[in-house]
C-alpha cells in the first residue's frame, strides 16, 4: 500500500505569506520573535528574491548560490580595512561587483546590479540594518 503522510503539504493550503506568518507565530511561542523592522526587512528580502541565492540557516530558508547570511553581520566589518560592516553591506547591495566573498568567485556576476533602482532608500536601509545586526546568539 502507498505511504501517505499524516501531515498534508502546506503549499496547497497556505500561500507563502501565510506560511511565513505561521512560522512567525510558532517562533513567537518559543520566544524567538522578530521585531517589526526585521519583519519588514524579511518582506523586502522575499520581494526582491534574495532568498533565491542567499540563505539564513536559522530560518531554514534560502539558496546556496550566493554567500550565506548567517554570519554576515559579524564578518562584514572585517572584510575591508577601514570600512564598517554597515558600509560594506550597503555597497554590496548597491554595487554587487565591488567585493567577492571567498568561495563565491564563480558567482561574482550573478547578483543583480539594479537593486539601487528597484528598492527604495528606505528598503535598502531596512536590509542594511537587518543584515548588519543579524545574530542568532542566545544572549
Amino acid at each position: 500500500s502507498p505511504f501517505f503522510s499524516a501531515m498534508p503539504a502546506w503549499k496547497a493550503y497556505l500561500t507563502e505569506t501565510e506560511r511565513w506568518q505561521l512560522i512567525a507565530y510558532i517562533r513567537s511561542q518559543v520566544g524567538t520573535q522578530l521585531s517589526e523592522s526585521d519583519q519588514a526587512a524579511i518582506a523586502v528580502i522575499e520581494q526582491a528574491g534574495c532568498f533565491a541565492c542567499h540563505r539564513i540557516e536559522a530560518f531554514g530558508r534560502g539558496g546556496k548560490i550566493g554567500p550565506s547570511w548567517d554570519e554576515v553581520g559579524e564578518m562584514a566589518g572585517t572584510r575591508v580595512s577601514g570600512m564598517s560592516g554597515e558600509e560594506y553591506i550597503r555597497q554590496s547591495i548597491l554595487d554587487p561587483q565591488a567585493f567577492t566573498v571567498p568561495g563565491f568567485e564563480d558567482q561574482a556576476n550573478t547578483m543583480p546590479a539594479d537593486f539601487g533602482e528597484k528598492l527604495t532608500p528606505e528598503e535598502i536601509d531596512l536590509l542594511v540594518n537587518f543584515l548588519t545586526n543579524l545574530s542568532f546568539d542566545d544572549d
